[in-house]
């Protein structure tokens, strides 16, 4: 999954949870955000004081499924808002 952020659109921080273990992907100045977890991803997209959680199950070696990507690389300072 951090190989796939960086090359669509590169996190400006990484950071692990201390509570759980995730490792966090933010882009600065976005409103979006991804947690990795061993048998998943969520992804939270922050809008108007609300915060709409996806899960996404990932086994490990399994592919990134598109529609997430697709989120990643519309991510970052320079995207558009949706």
């Amino acid at each position: 999954m951090i190989n796939a952020a960086d090359a669509l659109n590169a996190p400006q921080s990484i950071t692990v949870n201390p509570y759980d273990g995730g490792i966090s992907l933010h882009w600065i100045g976005c409103d979006f955000e991804i947690a990795i977890y061993d048998d998943h991803y969520e992804s939270y997209r922050f809008s108007n004081g609300e915060t709409a959680i996806r899960h996404w199950p990932h086994a490990p070696g399994d592919p990134v499924e598109a529609v997430l990507l697709e989120q990643i690389g519309g991510a970052g300072p320079t995207a558009s808002p949706s």
